[in-house]
């Protein structure tokens, strides 16, 4: 096999294996995407297969409530499948509101995110993101309230190697209603699953718009742009000439 044959297949095998497919690194690409599914507060309908083991990311606005001293939670917003599922909540502790992102195995090791404390009255645009590596290879979830990275830098994430194997789960699921199905427990280290209350019994604060999926779609907007294939390929002839000319 030539010299140049062997760089491109090299290149091809690289790209199969180091590119993360699906993933965009920014909002107006997000905008840009019709949502596969979209559902009115009150209902959910886990995707099923063919979903499962995948990137997806979801979007919806919801508006906090004017006083977090009452509240504890934590309060469901979404839940996924939570048994073996995932969770999105709003808790608040110490008078401080945050939402916390759970994915995994009842009562095992969980992908843990949350965000940086939440202003009262105040309406957030959330997105959600979550990457399922199907090479073993690690799992990613990000956090976003109108259109910033919301991480708290403190709640450091946790990756548990891969244990999470369906984020979908297999419960039912719920958009700002109780009862849909399993919630998440627990932060790194589940504490199995439980009944909390639903986001819409919470007073004052409200879910304003459609919860949207887009399926197979990862958003990390803190990603670096992987070069161009074209322009990869324009090295690795530059080397097989160099390495001719060497011969010669």
């Amino acid at each position: 096999m030539s010299i140049r044959r062997k760089l491109f297949v090299a290149l091809l095998a690289f790209t199969a294996a180091g590119a993360q497919a699906a993933t965009i690194t920014t909002f107006s690409a997000l905008d840009a995407l019709t949502p596969d599914d979209s559902f009115s507060v009150g209902t959910f309908t886990d995707p099923g297969g063919g979903v499962d083991q995948q990137d997806f990311t979801f979007e919806f606005t919801f508006t906090t409530p004017t006083d977090f001293s009452s509240l504890s939670g934590p309060y469901a917003l979404v839940e996924l499948g939570g048994n073996n599922g995932s969770s999105l909540v709003f808790e608040v502790d110490a008078g401080v509101g945050t939402l916390i992102f759970r994915s995994g195995v009842s009562g095992g090791a969980l992908m843990y995110v949350q965000t940086v404390g939440l202003n009262t009255g105040t309406q957030y645009n959330v997105v959600g993101s979550l990457f399922n590596s199907p090479t073993n290879s690690g799992d990613y979830m990000r956090l976003y309230l109108n259109q910033a990275d919301a991480v708290n830098p403190a709640a450091t994430f946790h990756d548990p190697d891969d244990t999470v194997n369906d984020f979908w789960g297999g419960d039912g699921g719920a958009y700002g209603v109780d009862g849909g199905g399993n919630w998440q427990n627990g932060n790194t280290v589940g504490s199995g699953t439980g009944s909390h209350l639903a986001y819409s019994a919470t007073g004052d604060g409200t879910l304003d718009s459609n919860l949207d999926f887009f399926y197979n779609t990862y958003l990390d907007v803190a990603a670096v742009p992987e070069p161009s294939v074209a322009g990869l390929f324009a090295a690795c002839l530059a080397l097989a000439s160099f390495v001719r000319r060497r011969r010669n």
